[in-house]
């Protein structure tokens, strides 16, 4: 692409941030700032009542115009051109960094208070004869009250120069340094270095982002290493075009080239000339272990160079040469990990499959590659991720923030497989989404509504859900809805959304002409495909008055749709012929990337909620009821998953540690040190209310049996077991329909980390556990499994068994008198829930 960006990298046709105003509503592009125009964005002067405009995003020359001081003239004596910032001009400006270093113009001294008496710096009196008379020498040194004659003021920092000045400690050494010698005080130049480093330190802010961390590690060394450095000088009598006068040419050199960490191997090359638009540059001989510079500053110039000098000189130079190096850097980075990475061309010939994963909290994408048989593989380096907190306050989502969110992603992965040479056996992209989404869009096909999802907080909908189940009780079809659809009545699910739009919102159905899911939306905006025609349950739609026609075509996620448009086959052309796959449910794509295919092994998760799921054949569900408070739904032709989630799971670990302040310190072994149920406490862990088995969004969490000598990790090791005894709840549910000898898979970043709580819900069930320890991203690979099996390139059967030799199993076998202490504890814990909650 070769348009310009306005900011952030990307022009405004990549999704550069500068691409439209940040404010709400507002079609305008902004100029960098975040607004438009229109919005402030670098527009009105801040000046109190000022209303001209400003020259800058966001602020103008340090936040007034040019008529009320922001840079209106050179405060240099004698000097009447413009400034562009901290009131100093280009010509009388080294490198907007410390200060005039020099001045041939003659330099008067101010009696005055006032922060603006100062705004140019003299570190250097350079003319031998004011510098005598004066018998005084400045440094550049933040916070310390200016020596200027006649002053009494503290100095003070300005946006790009700075005013401040300290008297010199031995006059005797300022009469040397003006007589044009080098100052071979080690202790003076190790103060002055760090002085004018300091200083760096806050300029360096100004000047560029990645200045501030590479000026920092200068400092650092220099703090440990000044001493032995060897600093010289030499000045060589020029001429150039660019300048009017004879420029210096400094050569600076080190006797300890880890000093600045190598970049510019020991030696720094500094042209000192005239002209502000000749600017400096970068100049290339080498990667990052050797770089040189060549950098062009804006500065006066003296009839004599002394150290004191040199120092301003040497500071200024490191900060352009950060700024250099940090882009320069940043540019190598980016090629090493596009084009130096050794372990994706090993990939290369086999097929890739590209993977997007909506979260609630991030939206990922990553490739993947089939090494054998269904085995496939995270592809090194290709994951991209960027976090977007997706779901309001009500539960609800906004469509173009995730539609450009995984835009972006895909962008990146794309780029990626590009410069690693993957895409000529790219063979298809699939969604895993969560599980309930649905969005509206008008007869344009524009976005009219927000996402709804399974985490609705609004109160009316819950008022629905209720009035929807009555009425589902007076005709006697409550418990028939449940095993046609698959699902209960509750606010995580789409009917009583759409009972309450009905109720309360008409006339956005009214606008409504189609309903679709998050990657049928995307898929539709992208594509030229039409989507299979299916079958939605119209007693329902009925009773939530829904026009069936509204409904999106149901279409099995094993069907390809292909054929970008123009707009998105220029961005992505690879993509082009490349087969898109609807969205399937995270929990199906965990379960598969778990290798719970079948009803030979149950998948149990716990991240901050927690869930228990079994995959079945469509066959074997087809005759039978679902039980009663778990759900069931089709994730392929001919594969079911059953299941039941808890809305709380890692996330109690986290409440219980955090309330008592518990220290991770020897946690595991406190934990492991106490006897299962021997506290007496029974736990309701109800923090976010309780979805299966009961779904009672109102309920809180409850604990009795408390008594003087309960202890903090007995708290802790309660809210734990009290997880593992609900998932043993929705255990006893689901396991009439799985094998008898049906093995547990655990997975989930809490059970990942913690084997004390995988021995609890071990002995909670009864059940032998495995870990896969060595599996990463999961969902993801239960897509590509999918993706897989969609092409026909293995069957799913095939991803079923861990490799030998390249998967690390870790066991939990159940204790049989904890098992048992367990299933009593279940029992109180159960009569507790019923006392609670029995006239709900």
């Amino acid at each position: 692409c070769r348009n310009w960006a306005l900011n952030g990298g990307r022009c405004k046709e990549h999704g550069g941030t500068g691409k439209r105003c940040s404010r709400r509503g507002c079609d305008k592009h902004d100029q960098g700032g975040g607004f438009c125009l229109a919005h402030g964005g670098g527009f009105t002067c801040t000046f109190p009542d000022c209303t001209k405009k400003q020259i800058r995003f966001g602020r103008c020359c340090g936040g007034y115009c040019k008529a009320h001081g922001g840079g209106k003239k050179c405060t240099v004596p004698g000097c009447n051109e413009w400034a562009i910032g901290g009131g100093v001009c280009p010509q009388h400006e080294l490198f907007g960094a410390a200060a005039v270093v020099s001045c041939s113009a003659a330099p008067v001294v101010r009696s005055s208070a006032s922060t603006q008496a100062y705004r140019y710096a003299r570190p250097e009196l350079i003319d031998s004869t004011s510098a005598g008379e004066s018998g005084k020498r400045f440094a550049l040194l933040k916070g310390r009250t200016s020596a200027l004659d006649g002053c009494t003021g503290s100095s003070e920092r300005f946006p790009r120069n700075l005013m401040s000045g300290t008297r010199c400690p031995d006059d005797a050494t300022a009469a040397t340094a003006a007589a044009g010698a080098t100052c071979d005080d080690a202790a003076v130049v190790r103060e002055e270095w760090l002085a004018h480093l300091d200083v760096l330190l806050q300029l360096s802010q100004d000047l560029h982002d990645g200045a501030g961390y590479w000026t920092r590690h200068v400092h650092a060394h220099l703090t440990a290493m000044l001493d032995k450095c060897t600093l010289s000088v030499s000045s060589t009598s020029t001429t150039s075009s660019a300048c009017t006068a004879s420029p210096a040419f400094l050569t600076i050199s080190t006797s300890v080239p880890s000093l600045i960490e190598s970049p510019m191997d020991g030696t720094l090359t500094v042209w000192m000339a005239r002209r502000p638009a000749d600017a400096w540059k970068a100049r290339r001989s080498g990667r990052q272990e050797r770089l040189s510079m060549a950098v062009v500053f804006w500065i006066a110039w003296g009839r004599k160079w002394t150290m004191k000098l040199f120092l301003p000189l040497l500071a200024s130079s490191l900060a352009g040469c950060a700024w250099v190096y940090r882009s320069h850097q940043q540019r190598l980075q980016h090629e090493d990990f596009l084009r130096g990475l050794a372990q994706p061309q090993r990939y290369r010939g086999l097929p890739v499959v590209v993977v997007v994963d909506v979260g609630s909290s991030s939206i990922r994408a990553s490739c993947f590659a089939l090494v054998s048989g269904a085995q496939w593989v995270l592809i090194d380096g290709s994951l991209q991720q960027q976090h977007v907190t997706s779901i309001d306050v009500h539960g609800e989502a906004n469509c173009a923030q995730i539609s450009a969110a995984v835009e972006r992603v895909l962008d990146h992965t794309m780029d990626f497989l590009r410069a690693t040479d993957l895409t000529q056996k790219l063979v298809g992209v699939g969604f895993s989404t969560f599980a309930m989404n649905v969005l509206g869009v008008d007869a344009k096909g524009k976005v009219a509504t927000p996402v709804y999802t399974y985490a609705g907080r609004r109160k009316t909908t819950a008022v629905w859900a209720k009035e929807l189940q009555e009425r589902l009780v007076a005709r006697g079809e409550l418990e028939d809805a449940h095993n046609r659809t698959g699902t209960v009545i509750h606010p995580a699910y789409a009917p009583a959304t759409f009972l309450r739009l009905h109720e309360e919102d008409p006339a956005m159905l009214e606008r409504v002409t189609k309903w679709q899911s998050i990657s049928g939306y995307l898929i539709g905006k992208w594509t030229t495909a039409a989507e299979q025609e299916g079958q939605w349950d119209s007693r329902l739609l009925e009773l939530v008055g829904m026009d069936s026609n509204k409904m999106p075509p149901v279409a099995d996620s094993s069907v390809p749709f292909s054929g970008l448009n123009s707009t998105f086959a220029k961005r992505w052309p690879e993509l082009k012929s490349v087969p898109f796959f609807l969205g399937v449910s995270d929990g199906a794509a965990a379960n598969i990337g778990s290798k719970c295919i079948d009803a030979s092994r149950i998948a149990v998760t716990i991240g901050t909620s927690a869930a228990l799921r079994v995959v079945l054949s469509a066959d074997a569900m087809k005759n039978a009821k679902v039980p009663k408070g778990l759900w069931c739904y089709r994730i392929g032709e001919d594969q079911v998953l059953l299941g039941g989630a808890l809305s709380d799971g890692g996330s109690v670990y986290k409440f219980f540690r955090e309330s008592l302040r518990l220290s991770d310190d020897d946690l595991t072994s406190e934990l492991e040190k106490l006897a299962p149920t021997k506290h007496g406490l029974t736990v309701l862990p109800f923090l976010s209310g309780e979805r299966a088995p009961g779904w009672l969004e109102n309920a809180t969490c409850t604990i009795t049996g408390i008594n003087k000598w309960t202890t903090p990790i007995e708290f802790l090791r309660a809210g734990m077991e009290s997880i593992a005894l609900r998932i043993g709840v929705l255990f006893s549910l689901l396991a009439f329909s799985a094998d008898l000898d049906a093995t547990v898979v655990v997975s989930g970043t809490a059970l990942t980390s913690s084997p004390v709580w995988r021995q609890m819900i071990a002995d909670c069930l009864g059940k032998k556990l495995i870990l896969e320890a060595s599996a990463t991203e999961t969902t993801s690979r239960g897509l590509a499994v999918l993706i897989g099996t969609y092409l026909s390139l293995h069957t799913l059967q095939d991803s079923g068994s861990f490799p030998s030799g390249t998967t690390h199993l870790e066991y939990s076998h159940p204790d049989a008198a904890a098992h048992a202490a367990y299933l009593e504890t279940r029992h109180e814990q159960e009569s507790l829930y019923r006392k609670m909650y029995s006239d709900i």
